[in-house]
């Protein structure tokens, strides 16, 4: 989750502005063999990862965005192969039904299939449709 309500969120490239901020994007290195770029970013003091395939664009939004009140902007990490709010737009307070905590498995190709595990605190309810 990147935007809460009132904020103004705009892309250029692999950067991300909140409110008119440059979000900081450091350690920033490039994996030729895997062709992916990879970057730590820190939004209000929390840092994480943020990747990029190097041979595809990076989905942009085309203009700045206020985030309507009850509802939130989210970006995957993986910038130019999430669906996120810059494909199918806000979330809506009432879908959101809890806090992620830890990464059961992700599978992508570009990541060379890898599978990642992790003991899970809680589980999420599936059941509920986000969309």
């Amino acid at each position: 989750m990147i935007g809460i309500p009132g904020d103004r969120i705009r892309t250029d490239g692999l950067r991300l502005y909140i409110n008119e901020q440059l979000i900081p994007l450091s350690n920033l290195g490039i994996d030729s063999g895997k062709r992916l770029i990879s970057g730590t970013e820190s939004i209000n003091g929390v840092s994480h990862q943020v990747y990029a395939m190097s041979n595809r664009p990076v989905p942009q939004l085309t203009n700045l965005v206020t985030v309507p009140p009850d509802s939130y902007f989210v970006m995957g990490d993986f910038r130019n192969n999430s669906l996120d709010s810059r494909e199918w737009g806000f979330v809506p307070k009432e879908n959101i039904i809890g806090k992620v905590t830890r990464l059961l498995v992700s599978v992508a190709d570009e990541r060379s299939f890898f599978i990642q595990c992790w003991a899970i605190n809680r589980l999420i309810n599936t059941s509920t449709d986000l969309y």
